[in-house]
């Protein structure tokens, strides 16, 4: 039991520095369709095998997340309710 928390922390340590390398613009201009050049990323935060973020491009605002679920990671970006 020990070993098996053990592979799952590391697992998520891992996955927690993905998420933090990933680049958020990257995920964002796959989840829009806007190119990277012109997103801007505000409210980046992150916690264990997760980040959220707001990004901005041409004026429209997105709702981001990234998370570890199982042995996937999962991203979706959403438009604000402001835009």
């Amino acid at each position: 039991m020990k070993n098996r928390v053990l592979k799952v922390s590391f697992a998520i340590a891992v996955g927690c520095s993905m998420v933090s390398c990933a680049t958020t613009k990257s995920v964002t201009a796959a989840k829009t369709g806007c190119p990277e050049s012109t997103i801007e990323i505000s409210n980046h935060e992150h916690s264990i095998g997760s980040a959220s973020w707001t990004a901005t491009c041409r004026g429209k605002k997105y709702s981001c997340a990234q998370a570890i679920t199982g042995q996937h990671m999962e991203s979706s970006c959403t438009p604000d309710a402001s835009n």
